[in-house]
């Protein structure tokens, strides 16, 4: 499991690094591709260090934000979201059988598009506008027509 897989803060570097390297050639080879003669390899050689650096890094903002402000990926077409996501791995699994997801749930209090009750400005430009099905639909910026923003308005 990824320690906080939703979690980001800005840094900077407090102070320059500390470097204890050593520089030694390494030779690589570089391919070419030709229509005319084909592959060619081409050598030469680089630097590769070895060592050790210290960076020490200070954040102005001692506070994280959230990377994603609701879990699940978008179905573009219809435009509400599935509850599967992206794991650590790269694997599109369900936030439901995800040991990450739910931590990012649980402690984050990161909402799933499934179940958003409300309307709801989630920030970043994202806003929940549930329907009357068990889906909720994420949009930019709801637009109501007079006679909908009436009933709405009723409810």
């Amino acid at each position: 499991m990824a320690e906080h897989p939703n979690r980001a803060i800005l840094a900077r570097i407090a102070q320059p690094p500390h470097l204890r390297v050593l520089p030694f050639e390494q030779n690589v080879t570089v391919p070419f591709y030709n229509e005319v003669s084909g592959d060619k390899i081409y050598t030469t050689s680089t630097t590769l260090y070895k060592g050790e650096i210290d960076i020490s890094f200070v954040m102005d903002d001692p506070f994280w934000y959230s990377v994603k402000n609701i879990l699940g990926e978008q179905n573009v077409t219809q435009g509400y979201y599935e509850e599967s996501w992206h794991d650590a791995d790269g694997q599109l699994v369900s936030i439901r059988n995800s040991p990450d997801a739910l931590k990012i749930v649980y402690e984050d209090r990161i909402p799933l598009g499934s179940t958003t009750a409300v309307d709801v400005f989630l920030g970043g430009d994202t806003y929940a506008s549930v329907k009357y099905e068990i889906w909720s639909l994420i949009a930019a910026e709801p637009v109501y027509e007079l006679a909908e923003w009436e009933e709405i308005s009723e409810r």
